[in-house]
């Protein structure tokens, strides 16, 4: 049972094993290796992430709603590090994604966010103002971007314990948004009030581009080693509704009154018709290491450094993967490791397995341990599969010997 369906149980359990179309986000090597099915296919896949770096789940349900004394107030600020607040986000939801033997294709909708904040401005609305004393908010980020992701890879076997495959996908962006530059103050003295910033943003609605990845993959008795390179990409280029805009303000004690006119607001924005501009996705490294240690357990190590892509950082991360079938029908999974730069993450995951079908649903706590954790992981999917027979090796010859 463990090799039957297990491309559509464990791409959450341990991804080092995984094959069909759930060997697409790890490495199109693996399409190819020995355990591949026949038909597959995934009806439903969703996933999404939210994570922060200042503030945890405990905190939140703490708080929220709450009188915040002097004691509260300071443990959030203290939550914030000196270069303030980022929040980010990403969910994916799969359209289309099938496989047959060692050929894979997908269509997927790729939405990111990331907010970041200066901690003056939690500051200055936990505490109000102080007197002669000047808050600045100039650490302000913003960018979302929305795409279609579609393409197909493939895998060839290289003698009886290797592999590699290569793979090709077409970016069509939907929809980006970003700040290109803001900043804001606020100062009060004991006679006057002044307030001043400006923020620049630019929109697209339309572009595309192209990713590949390429990846090896290596198998010997019970081991399963894989490397891989994902996501190498021209970018997406923005060419369609490019729009940039300016918004500004200006107020002081004698002039607040004017805030909706446009002499202390105003807000300008051109379209341009021939404008263009490229973002370029992270490229990932994946890393890998399985081992099968009986049809029921089998345990899996996945290091992936990921370069920073346009406005981003790079980073790296570093899990291991268990998976136990102690019931046929209902496989479990755990993982354990360190993302940067949120931190510890632990995982569990579950499937249940109905004849052809397969529905998974998995958790990841992110930067900590449940009311501590700030951030978390879910994925749910439903999955389709013909049942692969491993092939099995030619019975011994049996030769009749005779002493004439």
């Amino acid at each position: 049972m463990g090799l039957t369906l297990i491309f559509i149980a464990t791409a959450a359990f341990n991804p080092v094993l995984s094959t069909g179309p759930d060997a697409l986000p790890v490495n199109p090597a693996q399409l190819a290796c020995p355990e591949r099915s026949g038909f597959a296919c995934r009806i439903f896949d969703l996933d999404a992430v939210l994570s922060n770096n200042s503030f945890s789940f405990g905190q939140y349900n703490r708080y929220t709603g709450a009188y915040l004394d002097s004691a509260a107030k300071s443990d959030i600020l203290r939550s914030i590090p000196v270069n303030g607040v980022s929040l980010a986000g990403q969910a994916r939801a799969t359209a289309v994604e099938f496989g047959y033997g060692n050929i894979a294709a997908s269509a997927r909708t790729v939405g990111t966010a990331e907010v970041g904040l200066p901690k003056d401005v939690f500051d200055l609305a936990l505490n109000g103002n102080a007197l002669d004393r000047t808050y600045l908010a100039g650490n302000v980020r913003a960018r979302a971007q929305v795409y279609w992701r579609a393409g197909v890879a493939c895998a060839t076997a290289l003698g009886p314990h290797a592999s590699v495959g290569v793979g090709a996908h077409r970016l069509q962006g939907l929809y980006y948004r970003e700040v290109t530059d803001a900043s804001a103050s606020f100062v009060t003295t004991p006679s006057v009030f002044a307030s001043a910033g400006k923020l620049a943003y630019r929109e697209a609605t339309g572009g595309s581009g192209w990713a590949f990845d390429a990846g090896v993959a290596y198998w010997v008795n019970r081991w399963r080693f894989s490397l891989a390179c994902l996501d190498a990409n021209t970018g997406i280029a923005w060419t369609d509704g490019v729009k940039e805009g300016f918004y500004s303000f200006a107020l002081d004690s004698g002039t607040a009154y004017e805030i909706g006119t446009s002499n202390r607001f105003s807000h300008e924005h051109e379209e341009i018709p021939d404008g263009m501009f490229v973002t370029r996705l992270p490229v990932t490294v994946n890393i890998g290491c399985a081992r099968r240690i009986s049809d029921r357990l089998n345990l899996g190590m996945l290091v992936q450094p990921r370069t920073g892509g346009t406005g981003g950082r790079a980073a790296w991360s570093s899990t291991a993967f268990c998976e136990a079938w102690p019931i046929t029908w209902l496989p479990l999974g755990c993982q354990i490791g360190y993302r940067s730069p949120t931190g510890a993450v632990v995982g569990l995951a579950a499937a249940v397995l109905l004849h052809k079908f397969a529905v998974t649903l998995g958790a990841t706590d992110i930067a900590g341990l449940f009311s501590s954790a700030k951030g978390a992981e879910l994925r749910f999917g439903v999955g389709y599969a013909t049942c692969y027979v491993e092939p099995q090796p030619p019975p011994d010859v049996l030769y009749m010997h005779s002493d004439e």
